[in-house]
C-alpha cells in the first residue's frame, strides 16, 4: 500500500488480500487493485476480486465496495 500523492487520506493498494471476520463466520478477499478512503472508511477493491468462506464458496466479481464503519 502506499498513500496517494494527491489526497493523503487515500491508500492505494496492489493485489490487497484481507479476512473479514463476523458472526462466525470468516471471509477471505483478494484483489488485483484496490482504494481506501481512510477517512470515510470506504474500501474499493478492482480487478478479479474473490471472496471465499470457510465452506469452499466462492464468489467473483470485478468490484467490491465496502464501508469499513458498518457493523
Amino acid at each position: 500500500a502506499f498513500q496517494s500523492a494527491q489526497d493523503p487520506e487515500v491508500l492505494l493498494l496492489e493485489d490487497p488480500q484481507g479476512t473479514l471476520t463476523g458472526t462466525g463466520q470468516s471471509f477471505t478477499l483478494t484483489a488485483q487493485n484496490g482504494v481506501y478512503r481512510q477517512k470515510a472508511g470506504k474500501l474499493t477493491l478492482d480487478g478479479q476480486v474473490v471472496l471465499r468462506d470457510g465452506g469452499g464458496y466462492e464468489a467473483v466479481t470485478a468490484r467490491l465496495m465496502l464501508d469499513t464503519r458498518e457493523k
